[in-house]
């Protein structure tokens, strides 16, 4: 959950002034995301919200978890306001930083490659079953179970 980018804010809350807190929260997110080396991060304001929306559910925003949201936005717990100083939100904002932009894409290719490396080779297995017997397709349905249920070994074991 930490660091997921939410889908949808409300358009009135993109649109107002920004209170002190939330610039000053800002500047320190732009700071944070400078020493990390993540230098295409553009965020323009910060949000204190209860709800967000991510994909079809309304969730509660976590109140150690800042989220990335839509149009260059920080969503923060509106709990969270005023309780927390600048250098207090450092860490948060930190971690959600890592996450979302150095470790989630390395992530997201693990997956790729534990999923669509074990459908390749269900393909081929099937190709080559064909080949060897052509009037007996049911030893090609057959072999992708055998291959499938080491596929999902694989994908479930790390």
């Amino acid at each position: 959950m930490i660091g997921r980018t939410v889908k949808a804010v409300s358009p009135l809350l993109k649109h107002r002034e920004q209170t002190p807190e939330e610039t000053s929260i800002l500047e320190v997110a732009r700071n944070v995301a400078l020493q990390l080396d993540i230098p295409n991060l553009t965020l323009n304001s910060v949000l204190f919200l209860e709800y967000t929306s991510a994909g079809r559910s309304v969730q509660p925003v976590p109140s150690d978890q800042p989220l990335l949201g839509p149009g260059h936005s920080l969503l923060l717990a509106k709990c969270m306001m005023g309780m927390l100083t600048t250098d207090e939100w450092k860490p948060l904002i930190a971690s959600a930083l890592i996450f979302s932009r150095k470790l989630k894409p390395s992530l997201r290719r693990k997956a790729l490659s534990n999923v669509a490396l074990p459908v390749i080779l269900v393909g081929v297995a099937e190709v080559v079953a064909l080949q060897f017997f052509p009037n007996q397709a049911y030893r090609g349905s057959l072999l992708a179970i055998g291959f499938t249920i080491p596929s999902l070994v694989l994908l479930f074991a790390e």
